[in-house]
């Protein structure tokens, strides 16, 4: 999913936030995937919260691997 979001970024560019506002993000992509009628946009919802999920673990795993 990260692969086909970022295809069309030009090389080089940032996303910059806090783990506070990824978790935000997250939880409100959920709520809203859960209560929208449209299969499409709820697809699209779930993918925008799938990959806040995955930023997340990753950050998770790169900090648990830096305090080892």
């Amino acid at each position: 999913m990260i692969h086909q979001f970022f295809s069309d970024w030009k090389n080089g560019t940032r996303l910059v936030g806090s783990i506070g506002k990824l978790r935000c993000c997250q939880q409100h992509m959920d709520l809203e995937a859960r209560r929208e009628p449209d299969l499409s946009q709820r697809l699209g919802l779930k993918g925008s919260r799938d990959m806040d999920v995955e930023v997340l673990e990753r950050i998770r795993a790169r900090t648990f691997a830096h305090t080892q």
